[in-house]
C-alpha cells in the first residue's frame, strides 16, 4: 500500500521550512544584500578616487613637462649663444687675417681655432670654409683637408644669404663622425663670401 501525504505550504518560504526558518532566511538575504551595497560603495568611491587621482596625477605631470621643455629651453638658448660668440670671434679673426683665402694653412688660424675649441663646452671642432665650400682651416686636421662642402645644407644656406645655421644631424666627411652644425656666414664688404 502507498500512502501519500500531503504538506502544507510555511507561508510565502520553501514549502519543506519550518516557520522559524524562514525569518532565519529574510535575515540572511537582508545581509547579503547590505553587504553587496557596501561593497559596491566602497568599489565607486575606489573608482571616484582612482580618477580624480589620475586627474591630479595627470596635472602634476603637465606641470613637470612644462618644467622641462623650459629648463632645455634656455639650456639650447645658452648653448647657441655660446656658439654664436665663438663664431663672430672665429668671424672676427679671419676678417683681420685677410680672409679666408689668406688663412688657407695657416699655423696660427690652427692654433687660435683649437685654443677656442679647447676654451668651449659647447664646440667639438671649428671649420672655415671658403667661398667655394673648401675648408681653409679646421681643429681636426692640419692642413685642412681639401674636400667639398658646397652640396652641404648649411653651406647652400649660406650662398642664399643666410646669416646663419643650424642644421639637424649629419656624418662629418673630416671627423667621421655624426654631428650637428651651427655656421655663421662670413660676409665682406662687398656682401660676398670671404
Amino acid at each position: 500500500m502507498i500512502e501519500v501525504a500531503e504538506v502544507a505550504p510555511c507561508g510565502r518560504g520553501h514549502p519543506d521550512r519550518p516557520p522559524g526558518m524562514r525569518q532565519i532566511s529574510q535575515t540572511r538575504t537582508i545581509i547579503l544584500t547590505t553587504a553587496a551595497l557596501f561593497a559596491a560603495s566602497v568599489l565607486g568611491f575606489a573608482a571616484l578616487f582612482a580618477v580624480s587621482e589620475h586627474a591630479s596625477a595627470q596635472r602634476r605631470a603637465e606641470g613637470a613637462v612644462r618644467d622641462m621643455a623650459h629648463v632645455l629651453e634656455e639650456y639650447a638658448k645658452r648653448t647657441f649663444e655660446t656658439s654664436d660668440l665663438i663664431a663672430r670671434d672665429v668671424t672676427g679673426h679671419v676678417m683681420l687675417r685677410g680672409g679666408t683665402k689668406a688663412i688657407r694653412d695657416e699655423p696660427e688660424t690652427f692654433r687660435y681655432l683649437e685654443e677656442k675649441v679647447r676654451d668651449s663646452a659647447t664646440a667639438d671642432y671649428l671649420l672655415v670654409v671658403d667661398d667655394q665650400g673648401i675648408p681653409a682651416s679646421v681643429t681636426a686636421a692640419f692642413p685642412a683637408p681639401r674636400t667639398s662642402l658646397r652640396d652641404r645644407i648649411w653651406f647652400k644656406a649660406h650662398e642664399a644669404g643666410a646669416p646663419y645655421h643650424v642644421g639637424g644631424a649629419l656624418f662629418s666627411r673630416i671627423t667621421r663622425e655624426i654631428l650637428f652644425t651651427y655656421s655663421r656666414r662670413i660676409t665682406g664688404a662687398d656682401g660676398g663670401f670671404l
